[in-house]
């Protein structure tokens, strides 16, 4: 699954009440077909960032969902 793809689908989850997500090829398969040399420089700079991307999503979410909690309380 692309990345971009389970942000998406991550968001879909958490708001279905998901807590946190598991991601492991949508992080860093991309690497796999790459040389060695190449691998951690790519995961550095394409796999990290989505990897920030989810956890944001997942903070940002809790957040929003905390704030309606407090509306509706």
């Amino acid at each position: 699954m692309a990345g971009e793809t389970f942000a998406e689908e991550l968001t879909v989850a958490l708001r279905a009440g998901a807590a946190g997500f598991i991601a492991g090829r949508a992080i860093w398969s991309g690497c796999l077909g790459l040389p060695p040399e190449e691998q951690e420089r790519w995961l550095r700079r394409e796999a990290r960032p989505l990897f920030d991307r989810l956890t944001a999503i997942v903070h940002e979410e809790r957040l929003e969902s905390r704030a309606e909690g407090a509306e509706e309380g």
